[in-house]
């Protein structure tokens, strides 16, 4: 009940800085205006999924859901876990970060930072645009610690390079770690690397 309440507070505060920030929202494709729709495409987005999945993670009780998730695998409340989360689903982020504020856990973030459609894919309003409104509205204190490009390969194929600068230079503006490689192999190896450093 607490984990899904944070996440009811997280999306009035995303909503408020989107409303403020990126301009109205469309109550057509968002009916529930939870501003953590995006929209079609933009240079930023990387593949093209369904709405419904999107409009389906808008919902404060994924966060318990996580936080049932965390206990049936015994993650003790205080407990340092490893976290992966993609642009593609803002909302389902915010349930991850909502269930670790109850929980009191500590976070090591690494954030594929593209989206699919829909998704966090509006340059200016990416991922880690809103988690750093969730860290100076003192909802987290949690940041990623390490971005890539995201989409496929991880690596935006297919996208611009117009889109992949956007997110480089979204990723260094927020001074986090650029993982960018050529090959899958170095990609997941750097982020165990980081992983187990961050740790101890």
């Amino acid at each position: 009940v607490l984990a899904a309440q944070y996440m009811l507070k997280g999306m009035e505060i995303l909503k408020r800085h989107r409303l403020e920030k990126v301009g109205p929202i469309n109550k057509v494709i968002d009916p529930l205006r939870s501003g953590l729709i995006g929209v079609l495409t933009t240079p930023i987005t990387s593949t093209t999924v369904d709405i419904d999945s999107k409009l389906t993670s808008v919902n404060p009780n994924w966060a318990a859901v996580i936080v049932s998730m965390l206990k049936e695998v015994k993650v003790k409340n205080g407990g340092t876990v490893a976290v992966s989360l993609t642009g593609s689903f803002p909302a389902m982020n915010l349930a991850v970060f909502s269930a670790a504020r109850a929980l009191n856990l500590r976070l090591i973030i690494i954030t594929s930072v593209s989206a699919s459609t829909w998704g966090a894919n509006i340059p200016g309003f990416t991922w880690l645009d809103m988690e750093d409104v969730l860290v100076r509205e003192k909802f987290a204190s949690y940041r990623s610690v390490a971005a890539s490009l995201g989409g496929v390969q991880d690596k935006g194929l297919g996208m611009s390079e117009e889109g992949k600068e956007i997110l480089r230079t979204t990723i260094r503006n927020y001074n986090i770690t650029l993982l960018e490689f050529d090959d899958m192999k170095q990609s997941i190896n750097a982020r165990m690397d980081i992983y187990h450093d961050q740790a101890k």
